[in-house]
């Protein structure tokens, strides 16, 4: 039970991080949303997503290698992690070289501020890259302090530069930037990550380079393809319907957001512990285990946003950006499905094997890509939600369907298919705008828990008996 505690332990870790950066977060919608114009909402959005793309493009997820290899050879860790910083660093500078893209009008006017885009690149990356090798070398307590530090020192920014000194999309910019160095600052004084960047002869690096992008260089076209099937809906709403319906659709996706936090607190515990786990006796089941739990947590959750969407919509969304709410529904859909397939991706980089992560992600890619040009001018928004929701759909099934060979990992598909059926119901309630919503969604949510809560009975059974009886043991 030791890698279970292991677990629970990571996961209390980064829910508490979550909790504080996403609460924060969660304030800055409205304020974006009262101080800033649904076109400036749609280039700050804008920013954001390039970036996402950018990080581990250009830095060749440099970030994910350190990660994997440090875990599997701490004795060399020092050499990992200084070859990864310079990889860091280069990137800034083909960063760079290709701003001038970002006056493409696909990009919706975000070419105007390219030194602000420049800035904001750079202090995510190096964020992103300490928060991994904090990760790698055990660090995770810090992670917390970091994050949520670099979220008030955002949240303080924008108050300060938007709101108060109506600044805008470069206040937007300054608070981003202004975050990210505060969390470098917090994992440099706590983590002391300095100390691992040694002196490395260029042979060394060469070699060490050599294993890790072997390793890497696959996840960075599926990085690519990632960032496509998530998306490139953005560009086909911005270039068919634009900007200002950017901003909308930005707008309704901060509240199936919220689905992907609770993954991703789980998400960042569970990489360490199925690295660390696989090709263990008993891997099959800790496996198993741990993903019938997810199942249930996920679709519970999923299920209750739904439901919830209008009153959350009308919390956080300010003015006109209310109108959007009924994407919400099937924004929930599109982001479950990505977090099954993100659980079973974790099952190709703990096993190395890279190069097949990539190519179910371009089966998503390819299919984001086609629904958007199909649905978007006919549907609108509600277009990119559905070509979400079938490319999400198609990754996962490509993923569970490959990683099966690796580690045949059991669940009920009936139970499963019936709660996504249930999902869609909320879904079509919310678009054609059904009298009494919340009434009939909550019945919907009941039969999710129920339906979830029965085919995970044997794990919460165990898990009970777990807790009692070391109760009794402490007792003793």
């Amino acid at each position: 039970m030791n890698k279970y505690r292991s677990l629970a332990q990571n996961i209390a870790l980064f829910a508490i991080n979550s909790i504080a950066t996403k609460l924060i977060s969660f304030l800055l919608v409205p304020l974006y949303t009262y101080y800033l114009s649904e076109g400036e909402y749609g280039i700050t959005d804008m920013s954001l997503t390039v970036i996402t793309l950018m990080v581990p493009l250009a830095t060749l997820s440099v970030s994910d290698a350190v990660l994997r290899f440090v875990i599997d050879d701490r004795a060399n860790a020092d050499k990992y992690i200084t070859s990864g910083f310079a990889i860091v660093l280069l990137s800034y500078l083909i960063i760079a070289f290709c701003l001038p893209i970002l006056d493409l009008g696909i990009f919706g006017g975000l070419g105007d501020y390219k030194l602000w885009f420049w800035l904001a690149y750079a202090s995510n990356a190096l964020l992103t890259y300490q928060s991994n090798v904090s990760r790698a070398l055990d660090q995770v307590r810090i992670i917390p302090f970091a994050a949520g530090l670099s979220s008030l020192a955002t949240l303080g920014g924008a108050f300060l530069f938007i709101a108060k000194f109506g600044m805008g999309i470069e206040g937007y910019f300054i608070s981003v930037i202004f975050g990210g160095l505060v969390g470098s600052a917090v994992y440099e004084l706590m983590g002391k990550h300095r100390k691992h960047l040694v002196k490395v002869p260029f042979q060394a690096i060469r070699v060490n380079l050599g294993a890790m992008m072997a390793y890497a260089i696959p996840l960075t076209p599926n990085t690519l393809f990632w960032w496509v099937n998530n998306s490139v809906s953005r560009f086909f709403v911005t270039g068919f319907l634009g900007i200002a319906a950017n901003g909308l659709y930005a707008a309704a996706s901060k509240i199936p957001n919220l689905l992907n936090t609770v993954f991703q607190i789980f998400q960042q515990a569970w990489q360490i512990s199925a690295y660390q786990e696989f090709g263990k006796k008993g891997s099959k089941g800790f496996f198993t285990t741990v993903f019938s739990v997810l199942q249930l947590v996920m679709f519970s959750c999923a299920a209750l946003l739904s439901m919830l969407s209008p009153v959350l919509a009308d919390l956080l969304l300010q003015n006109s950006f209310y109108t959007a709410w009924n994407l919400i529904p099937i924004l929930l859909i599109a982001f479950f499905f990505s977090t099954i397939f993100s659980f079973y991706g974790t099952v190709y980089t703990a096993s190395m094997d890279t190069g097949k992560l990539f190519v179910t992600t371009l089966v998503g890619a390819i299919a984001t890509i086609i629904g958007c040009w199909l649905l978007v001018p006919s549907l609108g928004l509600l277009g990119a939600g559905v070509a979400d929701v079938l490319s999400n759909f198609l990754v996962m099934l490509t993923r569970v369907w490959g990683a099966n060979h690796v580690v045949s990992i059991e669940v009920s598909w009936l139970s499963f298919y019936a709660c996504v059926a249930l999902l869609f119901v909320q879904a079509a309630l919310a678009v054609l705008g059904v009298n009494h919503y919340m009434m009939l969604s909550a019945i919907c949510v009941v039969a999710v828990v129920i339906i979830q809560t029965f085919q995970a009975r044997n794990v919460i059974r165990d898990l009970f008996r777990f807790v009692v009886n070391r109760r009794k043991r402490n007792v003793m």
